[in-house]
């Protein structure tokens, strides 16, 4: 995870909304504490 991510995360669970991703890892993170909603293929 880069820090341009863990800001992305970090701010989406500050503002109680669900960041919208191409990247399934970033997904299947640990100790995320909001759900990440995973467009594409």
């Amino acid at each position: 995870m880069t820090v341009v991510d863990a800001s992305a995360l970090a701010s989406a669970e500050a503002y109680g909304c669900a960041p919208v991703t191409a990247d399934g890892g970033l997904a299947r993170a640990s100790g995320l504490r909001c759900p990440v909603e995973v467009i594409g293929g």
